[in-house]
């Protein structure tokens, strides 16, 4: 990691506890901007578990946690470091709160499970996040205004919506890509989006509101393409480029979906272009398909 100062704590395997108030691990005071290396143990019953609230402008540079396990606390990192923040190997357990802070900041997770507990980045930052499972109420991600999201090979299951982008940066694509939905109430949702965005080959199913649900802005490049929404309530795939009933030049394009069993239409979608091989079967709407043409699978 770059920085002037490395601080390196190995917990080998000991508990840190506390009793509902302060901070678990913090960088010392103090010390010029750094890195902090934290691995190998469990930090619990603190108001933050690492980097605690400051009113000051951040110290910390880089924080990296591997083979952590971090478990009841009220949040498990506010948005303090001021780079980059590397979660992998780990467990964060019934914590609230965490990610990359605003101004660019990055924060990449791999292979690590939230559990009740979900990644909330601020605006302007960079969120990349592989290989992870995020279960239960609370669990997921959430990114502010103009930032990115790399989402690929990670569940989310019986969660409230398992990737909120509410307004994605303007020069690189977002991609969702190889990831499972299932069982929450929106797989995930794009409010309104103002940057490009690529999903493809997810799973959506068994969701209790919509598979996926967007509204795009127009002359926007987006793929939706190769996905798969089966038995979610609502219809699978629903949304929006523009206004609607507003025209626009939308390059958002549909393409080789399978939508089978919704309750509502398997895709419902206005002003997008669409790209063929759609595909639709026994969804709850006799149309089964609106805004693209599908055929039975």
């Amino acid at each position: 990691m770059s920085g002037t100062n490395t601080v390196h704590l190995d917990l080998a395997g000991h508990r840190i506890k506390g009793n509902g108030t302060g901070t678990g691990i913090n960088y010392p005071p103090g010390v010029a901007a750094g890195n902090l290396e934290v691995t190998n143990g469990t930090i619990t019953g603190f108001a933050a578990a690492l980097i605690g609230p400051s009113e000051d402008l951040p110290i910390l540079s880089n924080l990296a946690l591997t083979r952590m396990n971090i478990t009841g606390n009220d949040n498990w990192m506010p948005d303090f470091v001021r780079h980059n923040v590397l979660v992998e190997d780990s467990s964060i357990i019934d914590s609230g709160d965490g990610g990359a802070g605003t101004d660019w900041g990055q924060i990449t997770v791999r292979n690590s499970k939230f559990i009740r507990s979900r990644i909330y980045s601020i605006s302007e930052s960079y969120n990349y996040i592989y290989d992870s499972i995020f279960i239960g109420t609370g669990a997921g991600i959430t990114s502010g205004n103009d930032s990115l999201v790399i989402a690929t090979g990670n569940v989310f299951r019986d969660c409230d919506t398992g990737i909120y982008l509410a307004d994605p940066m303007v020069y690189v694509p977002s991609r969702i890509k190889d990831n499972k939905f299932i069982r929450c109430r929106t797989g995930a949702d794009f409010p309104w989006l103002s940057g490009p965005i690529s999903v493809q080959r997810n799973l959506f199913s068994k969701n209790t509101v919509a598979g996926l649900t967007f509204s795009i802005r127009p002359g926007l490049d987006g793929d939706i393409s190769g996905n798969t929404f089966v038995n979610n309530d609502g219809d699978g795939l629903t949304g929006t480029v523009g206004d609607p009933g507003t025209p626009s030049a939308a390059v958002v394009r549909v393409t080789g979906n399978l939508a089978v069993r919704n309750a509502g239409y398997g895709i419902n979608v206005s002003a997008v272009t669409d790209g063929g091989l759609n595909r639709a079967r026994g969804n709850g709407a006799a149309q089964q398909c609106v805004g693209v043409v599908c055929t039975r699978p």
